[in-house]
């Protein structure tokens, strides 16, 4: 627990130290990435830490990388073969166990790549990144944990935003195209080509809401749950579909959509609005959308991460805003900061104790006893380097 409590100060303290005028022209850069880097490693050196994926994922890649050393063709390989509609994430695996054999190299590399194109995101499209990437960790750090697949798919569609920006449709949609080869879901971002330059009126914004969340309760939503959810995950979400009227609203969602309506709402027209402004507050919006659009199930949140950084850009600009309006200020802390430590608690032993791959001793937790595929980690967990 102590590790989440030092990240959390480390990146707080760094966004919330620095003015917004500062953070605009870059000043101190070399803070934000060092907490950056500290986030970054922490996800990357961790042990078999988030669950059930983490197992299934190091599994995946443990059997290919052996296959390519035993001289087993690239293409005939586990990762290849086992989702023929995602080879994308297949040809990752395969490119990486080129490199290493090792499960805990791989999570590693693939947190380092993934930092480094969030990174890039954010200086990008952000003109707060301290701030931006603060209110993006509380919104969503520990999925990066275990989420692999779709973790990637977000930070290759961001790359499309200018091109739907500036209406270059062969190039965004190869994108998300490349995106959806990694996790399907993605192809849920391709709306956005088509609300990228539109200038909502707040109450065409509260008209859509209503019809997304009328829509969410009908057998519609179960429907459009079982073929767009399926992309996540086909077994949970036929699940989800079905026990839709057993689990009742997800209310931890419309509580998330109700605070970010009324972050935005009240300062709609004192943000930004030049092109890629308008581009993040139409994605702010999308976020908002598909929170309130699957409100009865319990994957429908992971669609909308393809959005998440919206929220963050949105967050960013009106702490900028209100910067001398502390209560308002000391909410939406207090708000971001309840959602980061929520994940810790929710999860549990998934998350604690924190321990490093570097460490000898084992993660012993009710994962390991159900899922661990090679005890030969747990005598050396460099055994295959």
């Amino acid at each position: 627990m102590l590790i989440y409590i030092l990240l959390f100060l480390t990146v707080a303290l760094t966004a919330l130290s620095i003015s917004p005028q500062k953070q605009y022209k870059r000043e101190n850069i070399l803070l934000f990435y060092f907490a950056v880097a500290f986030a970054a490693l922490t996800c990357g050196l961790r042990d078999m830490l988030g669950g059930y994926d983490s197992y299934i994922y190091g599994e995946i890649f443990d059997s290919t990388a052996e296959r390519l050393k035993d001289g087993q063709p690239a293409f005939t390989t586990t990762a290849w073969i086992i989702n023929p509609k995602e080879n994308g994430y297949g040809l990752y695996n395969i490119l990486i166990g080129y490199i290493t054999r090792n499960r805990y190299i791989f999570f590693l590399i693939t947190a380092i790549i993934y930092y480094i194109a969030l990174t890039r995101h954010i200086l990008k499209y952000c003109r707060h990144p301290y701030l931006c990437f603060f209110f993006f960790f509380c919104l969503y750090y520990f999925f990066t944990f275990t989420y692999l697949r779709q973790m990637l798919a977000t930070v290759i569609v961001w790359f499309a935003i200018p091109y739907a920006v500036y209406r270059k449709p062969l190039r965004f949609f190869s994108i998300v195209a490349l995106a959806a080869t990694f996790h399907n879901s993605a192809l849920l971002f391709s709306f956005f080509y088509f609300i990228a330059n539109k200038n909502f009126s707040q109450k065409q914004i509260y008209r859509i809401y209503a019809v997304a969340l009328l829509i969410g309760f009908t057998p519609l939503g179960s429907f459009l749950m079982s073929t767009i959810g399926g992309a996540v995950n086909e077994q949970k979400a036929e699940l989800s579909a079905n026990a839709a009227n057993e689990q009742g609203t997800r209310i931890d969602y419309i509580i998330e959509a109700v605070f970010f309506i009324y972050l935005i709402h009240r300062s709609y027209y004192r943000l930004p609005n030049d092109k890629m402004s308008l581009a993040m507050k139409n994605i702010f919006l999308s976020f908002i959308f598909v929170l309130l659009f699957f409100v009865r199930f319990s994957d429908g949140g992971r669609l909308s991460w393809y959005f998440i950084i919206g929220p963050a850009w949105a967050c960013s600009e009106l702490w900028h805003i209100y910067y001398k309006a502390n209560s308002y200020r000391i909410i939406m802390f207090c708000v971001l900061s309840l959602l980061y430590f929520r994940i810790i608690y929710g999860w549990g032993e998934a998350l604690m104790p924190y321990k490093t791959f570097l460490h000898k001793e084992r993660h012993i937790d009710f994962a390991w006893k159900h899922y661990e595929y090679d005890h030969l980690y747990d005598e050396d967990k460099l055994y295959n380097f």
